[in-house]
C-alpha cells in the first residue's frame, strides 16, 4: 500500500511516498496505468482519471531499465530481485504483446510461460516458486543464471525509445 500527495500524481516523476519523502514510488508508470484501467477502490475524493496521466513509451523503458540497474549493481544473487527482474520483465513482454501494462507480475509471468521460447520456461516457474516462497537452492541458482540474459532478451525486444546519457542504467 502506498500513501501519496494528490499535488504529487499528476506528473510523469515519481512522487515520494507521503511519510518517507526520500522513498520515490517505484514503478510509478505501471501504477498510473492500474488506476487508470480501474484497478482501484474509491475510498473519497477525486478519481485517479481527474490526478494522474496515462503512461509513456520511455517512461516503460524506463521500467526495464530499473532491471538492467538491478544486474549491473550485481543483485543477481539476490533470489527475491532476480524474482522481481523476471517477472516485470514478463510485465514489459506482456505490455508489448498485448498494449496494456495492466496486469499483476504473476499474471504477466503466466502469460510468458505461454508465449516465450522454451529456454525461459524454467526461469519462469522459478520465479514462481520464489515468489510463493516455495523455492530451493536450483531455483536461486537458475534466477541468480538467467537474470542478465532475461533482461538483454527482454530489451531486444523493447528497444530504447529515447536516448539515453552515458554510464550504467538511469535507476528509475
Amino acid at each position: 500500500m502506498s500513501f501519496l500527495l494528490a499535488d504529487d500524481m499528476a506528473s510523469s516523476t515519481p512522487p515520494s511516498e507521503a511519510f518517507n519523502l526520500d522513498r520515490p514510488v517505484p514503478s510509478w508508470p505501471i501504477f498510473r496505468a492500474h488506476w487508470l484501467a480501474g484497478q482501484y477502490v474509491p475510498l473519497h475524493g477525486r478519481s485517479p482519471e481527474q490526478m494522474v496521466i496515462a503512461p509513456s513509451r520511455p517512461e516503460l523503458d524506463r521500467e526495464l531499465e530499473h532491471i538492467e540497474r538491478h544486474v549491473y549493481e550485481g543483485d543477481a544473487a539476490n533470489p527475491c530481485e532476480a524474482t522481481y527482474a523476471i517477472w516485470n520483465g514478463c510485465r514489459i513482454l506482456h505490455t508489448l504483446g498485448t498494449g496494456s501494462p495492466v496486469v499483476s507480475k504473476r499474471s504477466a509471468g503466466s502469460w510468458a510461460f505461454r508465449h516465450l521460447p522454451e529456454r525461459w520456461l524454467g526461469a519462469i516457474a522459478a520465479a514462481g516458486r520464489s515468489y510463493d516462497g516455495e523455492a530451493d537452492a536450483s531455483d536461486h541458482e537458475l534466477l541468480q543464471q538467467t537474470m542478465a540474459p532475461f533482461g538483454e532478451m527482454v530489451r531486444d525486444r523493447f528497444p530504447v525509445s529515447e536516448p539515453r546519457p552515458p554510464g550504467p542504467a538511469r535507476w528509475s
